[in-house]
């Protein structure tokens, strides 16, 4: 498709052929590039970045903006956002952090082949290595810390190098709590950035290849583009609810749950206590005497409680007591952000 550009010496057709994206972790600057045919001799201007003039007509290269660098989180502000959190709150996504390394391991080995001979007479040769770049997409008002390390921490485990956050801004201070996990857990890249700007950056990182892209804010960023999936990316994943999320809690004898570090850890969701011990919830909660075999009739996103009783749902995740603010997307795993590559030879 020709795009129409408008220039201080001309109007020139021009047509996007390639857009590659990469994030330099040690400049921390966000470079785009962007391939043109050109049918006349200028430089264009492309979405209000400047680019060089002086390029011969034939296919370039050029890459377009430094200005990326303002949309990055100071380290003043990380260090303001460090403070509010506190350490209480700091301890529990430290704690968070290395259980999610854990089950998702975190090893030297980023690349690797395999060789089998197959009885049936061929042989094959498999190659794993991880996606070069991850970009995740969310809202910068919302508190939902422990949902954006569970979607970045298997990125890092699997030995993505490039990773960065984009937080869209719908309000003009960002919620510390996604701050400081996103420094805990070793993520710099933070940018900062309204929705044009967001869109347009998962426009351009989408046509890159080797990329995974997930999408936790509120608002789906591939809707406003008219399509289902960004074309070229490689993987593309929508976190997200399309309702206000429920979790169940139950309550029993030998359980105390750390209430307050709830309603802290997942201030959207709307909990339903049960169990004998029911009564303790504070308000904000809904309590019922309802028996556990009733309530699990119904959809939960979430389930604190007996083991037993999470065997026995459909309910995605589940966790005991003292893991209260963790979150886990099952959705993802390591392999999410792997490419694998397969050859056969017949023998």
């Amino acid at each position: 498709m020709w795009r129409k550009v408008i220039h201080s010496n001309g109007t020139y057709l021009l047509k996007p052929e390639v857009i590659f994206s990469r994030i330099f972790n040690d400049l921390k600057i966000f470079v785009l590039f962007r391939r043109y045919v050109f049918l006349d001799n200028a430089g264009p201007v492309f979405k209000g970045f400047p680019f060089k003039t002086g390029f011969s007509p034939s296919e370039k290269i050029m890459f377009s903006c430094q200005e990326w660098d303002k949309f990055l989180i100071t380290d003043q502000e990380l260090a303001e956002s460090y403070e509010k959190v506190g350490d209480l709150n700091r301890s529990w996504m430290k704690k968070f952090i290395a259980y999610l390394f854990c089950f998702y391991g975190h090893d030297s080995r980023v690349e690797y082949t395999s060789i089998g001979r197959q009885r049936a007479g061929f042989i094959h040769e498999k190659v794993s290595f991880p996606v070069s770049k991850v970009a995740i997409f969310a809202d910068n008002h919302l508190r939902i810390w422990n949902r954006l390390l569970a979607a970045a921490i298997p990125a890092v485990a699997a030995g993505t190098n490039e990773i960065s956050v984009f937080m869209i801004k719908n309000q003009d201070e960002s919620c510390p709590e996604l701050l400081t996990s996103l420094e805990l857990a070793g993520i710099e890249n933070i940018f900062l950035n309204d929705r044009p700007d967001a869109v347009s950056a998962a426009e351009l990182i989408s046509n890159s290849p080797d990329t995974s892209l997930i999408d936790l804010s509120s608002r789906s960023l591939v809707d406003e583009r008219l399509f289902k999936h960004p074309p070229g990316t490689e993987k593309y994943l929508r976190l997200s609810f399309t309702s206000t999320p429920r979790g169940l809690i139950w309550a029993e004898n030998l359980t105390d749950w750390d209430y307050e570090i709830l309603k802290w850890a997942h201030p959207d969701i709307e909990f339903i206590v049960g169990g004998v011990q029911a009564s303790k919830a504070p308000e904000g909660f809904i309590k019922t005497d309802l028996e556990i075999h009733q309530l699990l009739q119904q959809p939960y996103d979430l389930f604190l409680g007996n083991g037993d009783i999470f065997r026995s749902s459909l309910i995605a995740r589940g966790f005991s007591q003292g893991m209260e603010p963790f979150w886990l997307w099952p959705e993802i795993d390591r392999s999410f952000f792997m490419e694998n590559r397969v050859y056969w030879k017949e023998i």
